[in-house]
């Protein structure tokens, strides 16, 4: 597919459930590169809990890529 060798950059901060359904629609034109920077949590469980869940859902990418990761402490 064409757009397989367009680099793909995944925002990511507590929303799982987003992430999930990105990676369903990237699974579709499973592309070769994916680069994926997530925000740190705030200083609260819940947000530390939903931030696991989003790294969670990122290691279910199950096609060929190369994935470059970036974690980020902003809390913002």
């Amino acid at each position: 597919m064409k757009y397989q060798n367009i680099p793909i950059l995944v925002l990511g901060y507590n929303r799982p459930e987003h992430i999930k359904k990105l990676i369903l629609s990237l699974k579709k034109i499973r592309p070769k590169k994916i680069y994926i920077c997530l925000d740190g949590p705030k200083n609260n469980l819940t947000d530390k809990n939903k931030n696991d869940s989003v790294k969670k859902e990122i290691q279910k990418i199950d096609w060929k890529c190369k994935i470059k990761k970036k974690n980020l402490i902003l809390k913002i």
